[in-house]
């Protein structure tokens, strides 16, 4: 599927914005801040062709545009939503302790875990003083204040949803409604806050920042089952694979579980039982997902979640929604970066 050119080009937004956030800031720490955005090698030499895509920041904009915000306060948005993000994923890699693709390792295997934390830190007050800095612009400071509680609970809703998500990988009693609660309190976070900052900063009336909050949980909750799909299809990338072979519990997982007979149930948990699992685990895995339909199951509850999201969003705008929109949502869902 090809890149959107409205995404391009609400990334492209983002982009300035986070350029804009690290202006005058050098040395290792920002080095490394600007490596996990893609800017630059561990040395610091610039990478060459075009800047990476920013998913969520772009929808925050995608969002903005629909509601009329101006680009001036739509790029500093996009910049710090696309921060926070980061500041999850590299707690995250840390964690899975995954190095990453051998062309683009985990910060933390560059530099190690102890300075990828403090980056990830960094990258959590970096979005926080974005937004402050939109009191320069003209905001209503009362606005940056509601923008900042906004990022700061879903940085909170984050660390909360990846404690449970941890909490599971040793354990096969998982079931849907879990799997759902943590796509909704991971990438349901992360999207919920890209389309609520804009319209809180938009000044909307009472209850409609709640409406496109909404819309972005259902979007974000969407993606995070494309993502498991994706990952449970295509499992021989290195990273892409990361979360299976720590024992993730995605949705599919959980839906096997449900729908699984006895036998077939023995055999996950005798997988899931060793200490490591290897790629040929996940091979087993996918088939057994296969045989019990878990995976078309779970294709369902993701188109479902999308469709729900989508209908939301023209309700909190009170229009049609654009095709670009959809067009942007479903790439990030079956081609943007895992």
């Amino acid at each position: 599927m090809a890149l959107p050119r409205a995404l391009l080009d609400a990334s492209g937004l983002v982009e300035q914005g986070l350029r804009s956030s690290l202006e005058g800031r050098d040395g290792l720490l920002y080095r490394m801040v600007r490596y996990s955005l893609g800017w630059c090698t561990p040395q610091g030499d610039p990478l060459p062709g075009p800047p990476p895509l920013h998913p969520y920041g772009a929808l925050g904009v995608l969002g903005g545009q629909a509601i009329g915000l101006p680009s001036s306060l739509l790029a500093p948005v996009g910049a710090a939503v696309e921060l926070l993000a980061l500041f999850h994923q590299v707690h995250r890699q840390v964690q899975e302790g995954i190095p990453g693709p051998q062309e683009r390792p985990s910060l933390w295997w560059v530099w190690g875990p102890a300075q990828a934390i403090n980056a990830g830190d960094g990258l959590h007050a970096l979005a926080r003083l974005v937004l402050l800095g939109l009191r320069t612009q003209g905001v209503d400071p009362l606005r940056v204040i509601e923008a900042l509680q906004a990022l700061d609970a879903t940085a909170l809703e984050l660390c909360e949803g990846r404690f449970q998500d941890l909490l599971l990988q040793e354990r096969l009693d998982v079931t849907v409604g879990q799997c759902q609660r943590i796509a909704r309190s991971q990438t349901g976070a992360l999207m919920a806050c890209a389309l609520r900052l804009p319209a809180l900063l938009g000044g909307m009336p009472p209850g409609r920042p709640d409406l496109w909050e909404e819309a972005g949980r259902r979007l974000g909750m969407a993606i995070h089952y494309w993502h498991d799909l994706r990952r449970w299809r295509s499992p021989a990338p290195e990273g892409a694979s990361g979360p299976l072979l720590n024992k993730g519990k995605t949705l599919p997982l959980a839906l096997a579980l449900q729908g699984a007979g006895p036998a077939q149930k023995r055999e996950i948990g005798a997988l899931y039982a060793k200490r490591v699992l290897e790629p040929a685990d996940l091979q087993t895995l996918l088939s057994l997902l296969e045989q019990v339909g878990a995976l078309r199951e779970a294709e369902a509850m993701a188109q479902q979640a999308l469709e729900e999201g989508l209908a939301l969003w023209g309700e909190a705008s009170g229009a049609s929604v654009d095709p670009a929109v959809r067009q942007a949502v479903s790439y990030l869902a079956t081609a943007g970066p895992l």
